[in-house]
């Protein structure tokens, strides 16, 4: 029985089957390999696999571009074999990357010298370069399963971007931003809407980094990034983690356009707006409920997210001279009683007596407790509407 290798090596023009099928082969091998290390928490010099992988995967695009591949159910089964074991090692090269960032924090941070796994990772990522490449060719050849190989090369894509970026050396930044802008046109151009979740996860990861590094104005485009593209995913978005994550992201990225100086005031103010908007229902609900049992602020020690946004919409949005919006006329009230829209009321009046130094809130101010008293009750709420 030959090897796969040899009736590569003695034909001058391989089928793409066989190719395949020693590609495969490699790839698990080579993920093998990375999961050992990872389990076993040791250094294993690895970079020798992946020249052979490359020229592999390099024969299979010669192939295929060529137009040299036969139509039929082997070729396509072994274009599936692939194509797993393309996403085995994207796993397993993840796990071995954030593997290699926690032992270079134990290494020395002022030192300079390469580690052991410098070269093993730079090989890593120019493998996994060539499978992008291998993966959007097969996508033109294979209608089954087209959002798994999507994904796939959407992950691939993050990776690379996560492994080139530096937060320490703003070079890096643009070819990262690279990485993620095709699998965002990837993701635009084949609809698939659950692939943004995973690039704006990646974003908002390389922007705190900079916000980490006290490198500010540049974090302001990643963490833009980072929201926009969540607000791309219907199936992430429609269900109340997902806003909440939204509405997090919304709040960081506002925060660091406010520390960016005036330049991002404005929108600084539109992403708490977009924060306040995009809290679900069930949180407010959930901040508003026990009034009758605890204080004001007491509520707002507990649970403090949502009287913290309001509290950062109103400081940025305050003195502007445009007409703004209520900061709990942009929650989404749906689920609570009027006694709980009372305790948005307290909270944002608090707020604006805080801010009643910086400008008149007087209009706002009375138009908070006539309908706070228009509630309280003498006969239900005496305390409330005393205090």
């Amino acid at each position: 029985m030959q090897l796969v290798d040899d009736i590569i090596s003695l034909t001058s023009s391989p089928s793409y089957y066989h190719v395949a099928y020693a590609t495969h082969a490699k790839l698990s091998l080579c993920a093998a390999q990375m999961d050992s290390m990872i389990h076993y928490n040791t250094h294993i010099d690895i970079t020798p696999l992946f020249p052979n992988i490359n020229t592999c995967i390099q024969s299979l695009t010669n192939i295929i571009q060529n137009n040299d591949i036969s139509n039929d159910s082997y070729t396509e089964q072994a274009m599936i074999k692939v194509n797993k074991s393309v996403h085995s090692i994207r796993h397993s090269s993840n796990r071995l990357f954030e593997m290699s960032l926690q032992s270079k924090n134990t290494i020395d941070k002022d030192s300079s010298s390469p580690t052991p796994w410098d070269q093993t990772i730079s090989s890593m990522a120019s493998t996994l370069q060539q499978c992008s490449i291998l993966i959007l060719l097969h996508l033109d050849l294979i209608k089954k399963k087209v959002n798994d190989i999507l994904l796939i090369f959407v992950d691939i894509m993050v990776l690379l971007a996560k492994i080139y970026f530096d937060a320490n050396d703003d070079n890096t930044y643009y070819q990262a931003y690279d990485y993620l802008a095709s699998a965002e046109q990837i993701c635009s151009e084949h609809g698939l809407s659950s692939g943004y979740r995973w690039i704006s996860a990646t974003y908002y990861t390389l922007g705190a980094a900079m916000v980490t590094s006290s490198i500010i104005p540049s974090a302001v485009y990643p963490l833009r990034k980072a929201c926009t593209l969540l607000e791309k995913d219907p199936g992430r978005i429609s269900s109340d983690a997902g806003k909440l994550q939204l509405a997090k992201r919304y709040e960081v990225f506002g925060t660091c356009c406010q520390k960016n100086g005036d330049f991002e005031a404005k929108a600084a103010i539109k992403a708490f707006r977009m924060a306040l908007k995009r809290v679900p229902a069930t949180t407010v609900d959930t901040f508003t409920t026990g009034s009758e049992r605890m204080s004001i602020s007491r509520m707002i020690e507990q649970q403090p997210l949502v009287p913290k946004l309001m509290d950062r919409f109103l400081r940025s949005s305050i003195g502007e001279h445009e007409q703004r919006p209520l900061a709990t006329e942009l929650l989404d009230t749906s689920l609570i009683t009027p006694i709980q829209q009372c305790v948005l009321y307290e909270c944002e009046l608090q707020i604006l007596f805080k801010l009643s130094s910086r400008q008149n809130l007087m209009k706002q101010q009375n138009w908070f407790i006539s309908s706070l008293l228009q509630h309280y009750t003498t006969e239900h709420y005496p305390i409330r509407r005393t205090r």
